[in-house]
């Protein structure tokens, strides 16, 4: 097994076609289909079926796949970090952080690192924990900067705390409840369900339980920060969120902190790495940037 052989393996299925594989990589199509054939040899099963969609991975090709993912970035990482080393090449950064990471973090971060490595280009990938956490075991980012479930399987990965945050009930300026005190005035409401991961139960919906309300609506489940602004400003939903997110919009009066006097958890956001997988020399640099930021935000 070669690594153009992953290479070409990957592209085929991300591009859908063999064709549109060969044409991203600047091959032949003829080269591109020996190596796949080369590569299913190597295993002694089929990897990829063609169907009327495309070309599509079987059951023994999403495995490969899953791990192709991470070999073939790792290569790239090592590539990229001896070029840079030697002064050849740029380096390149990708991590995932949440939404109040970003409103934490992200500036004084990006500032600090453009001193070190002016040259370094910052790939930041949005979205929940589930995509991250996704992309990081498939080696598309170096870490994560966010808050853990307690499904996370531990062993897989490394997590070093780095600040918590309070979480806030927010509506949008003028919302007819924005003076509630009481989370039972706010049950005939509609509630923007956080990102999370499945099988961990909403903070909205354990309020409620612990007070011993009906469960609440909530008909939206939203990945971006973006997402969950707009919907607050054009709608009477409510949602739960770190006030480090909100707070740049509750200071320009677009939204409000509904007062309820119940006490909303506290979330804390880690720098998740994958155990055994070493950073390359700029992505540590990064993550250091993040570490001495958060201190400063805890002082």
């Amino acid at each position: 097994m070669r690594e153009a052989h992953l290479r070409d393996f990957i592209a085929v299925i991300e591009a859908g076609s063999v064709r549109g594989a060969a044409k991203r990589l600047n091959l032949t199509q003829s080269a591109v289909s020996r190596n796949l054939t080369a590569l299913e040899r190597s295993f002694g099963v089929q990897l990829l079926v063609r169907s009327a969609h495309g070309v599509e991975p079987t059951e023994y090709g999403r495995a490969v796949l899953r791990r192709a993912r991470v070999v073939d970035s790792e290569l790239r990482k090592m590539h990229e970090e001896i070029r840079a080393l030697a002064g050849g090449q740029s380096a390149r950064v990708s991590f995932g952080i949440s939404a109040a990471a970003e409103a934490m973090l992200l500036a004084p971060t990006v500032l600090a690192v453009r001193k070190h490595l002016p040259d370094t280009l910052l790939s930041i990938v949005g979205g929940h924990f589930g995509t991250t956490i996704a992309a990081l075991r498939e080696g598309r980012v170096d870490f994560v900067i966010g808050s853990v479930p307690p499904t996370l399987e531990a062993g897989d990965f490394s997590k070093e705390r780095l600040f918590s945050t309070e979480l806030v009930i927010v509506g949008r300026h003028g919302h007819p409840a924005i003076r509630c005190t009481n989370l039972a005035d706010l049950c005939a409401y509609e509630w923007i369900l956080g990102s999370r991961v499945s099988d961990v139960e909403p903070t909205v919906a354990k309020l409620f339980r612990d007070c011993q309300l009906p469960p609440p609506k909530y008909p939206v489940q939203r990945e971006s920060s973006n997402g969950l602004v707009h919907l607050l400003l054009g709608t009477e939903m409510l949602a739960v969120t770190s006030v480090a997110s909100v707070a740049p919009f509750c200071r320009h009066g677009l939204l409000r902190i509904i007062p309820v006097e119940v006490k909303v958890p506290p979330v804390t956001h880690y720098l998740i790495k994958l155990a055994g997988r070493p950073l390359t020399s700029a992505a540590a640099i990064v993550a250091a940037e993040f570490r001495k930021v958060s201190r400063k935000q805890r002082q």
